[in-house]
């Protein structure tokens, strides 16, 4: 098991629950976040089309527990998996026993979710480690492993502090519900600013050597941008401007077939820069407004695939949102992003 973005809580009655944790287990993994919210994720074995399933449970006493499934395409136009797609309605079976229809998924992006009666004998099923599939209108069928959900399931009711209550997903008691403590709120942010348009002057301060000397790449990424290691292209200093007296600048090293991120900033449109370090990864535009998605490099120690979400307010850069891809249970995982970490903007 791993655990990644542990976040402290503010209130010490709860200090020791691992919210913002992931862990891996088997052909599943979970993730928390920063309300309590937990999301177990898992897919059969690796094919074209193969299927992958989603159990989410909010943080607090009396929370209903929820599944989606979806039929995951590693490539969605690979021809294997066009020739897999399903035929007609689906229907869900546990341990050979059919459980009513889940509907059709027509698509690589539209998922069925479970009524409660099927939540419960899927749940049953998983705790059991017993045979989990669903078949199309012509006998096609996509099977899920059971292995190592049961033991994130417990993991989960431990987190959420359900241990031994009636509500629990596996190990059930008579403790109150009452007892479960609740879902902690979402950080509040300032609504995000509006882009701005670019300035011809832009792209020329990154070529500025005062720049380059204050923005040196981070030790993630010194063994990429490191004098003495072999480079395609020289660093260079992407600049994105933010409004009317800041920018966003990022340098990357390019070594052969790869791009590393050594960094970014906010700084000044002119000096002195007085540049305030962000995050290791390249920022790129998401929308109209100024929110950016965190290019990161996946390695040994993030091999789950960590993404982030920023949101500039006019002031400073501000983390909106952190997830964990699915790269730790295979690409077919990648289906869902768990979020460790959440805000709402007011």
């Amino acid at each position: 098991m791993f655990l990644l973005g542990l976040l402290a809580m503010s209130s010490p009655a709860w200090a020791t629950v691992p919210v913002g944790a992931s862990f891996a287990e088997g052909d599943w993994f979970m993730v928390c976040d920063n309300t309590r919210a937990c999301r177990i994720a898992g897919v059969g074995a690796s094919a074209p089309l193969r299927l992958a399933a989603l159990i989410e449970r909010n943080g607090g006493p009396g929370e209903a527990v929820e599944i989606r499934l979806v039929l995951a395409r590693d490539d969605a136009d690979d021809p294997e998996s066009q020739a897999q797609s399903p035929v007609g309605a689906l229907h869900l079976q546990l341990d050979g026993k059919r459980v009513g229809s889940i509907g059709a998924l027509e698509s690589a992006t539209e998922h069925a979710k479970l009524t409660p009666a099927q939540v419960q004998a899927f749940n049953t099923a998983l705790i059991r480690q017993s045979r989990i599939s669903i078949t199309d209108g012509r006998g096609q069928a996509w099977s899920l492993s059971a292995s190592g959900a049961a033991a994130l399931m417990l993991k989960m009711d431990q987190i959420q502090q359900r241990l031994d209550t009636p509500g629990a997903l596996v190990q059930r008691g008579s403790r109150p519900e009452s007892s479960v403590p609740p879902a902690l709120p979402k950080p509040v942010l300032a609504m995000p600013s509006k882009r701005v348009p670019p300035r011809e002057e832009n792209a020329r301060l990154g070529e500025r050597e005062d720049l380059r000397r204050l923005l040196r790449p981070g030790n993630k990424a010194g063994w990429a941008c490191a004098a003495d290691v072999p480079q395609t292209s020289a660093p260079y200093i992407a600049i994105q401007r933010l409004d009317d007296h800041h920018l966003l600048a990022s340098v990357v090293c390019h070594i052969p077939g790869l791009n590393v991120p050594g960094g970014t900033w906010s700084i000044n449109d002119q000096a002195p820069f007085n540049p305030v370090f962000i995050t290791q990864g390249a920022l790129f535009p998401y929308s109209r407004e100024l929110m950016f998605v965190e290019e990161t490099v996946e390695t040994d120690r993030d091999r789950c695939g960590t993404g982030r979400y920023w949101a500039w307010d006019g002031q400073r850069m501000q983390l909106s949102m952190e997830y964990v891809g699915g790269t730790c249970s295979g690409a077919g995982a990648s289906t869902w992003r768990l979020p460790t970490y959440i805000t709402e903007f007011r």
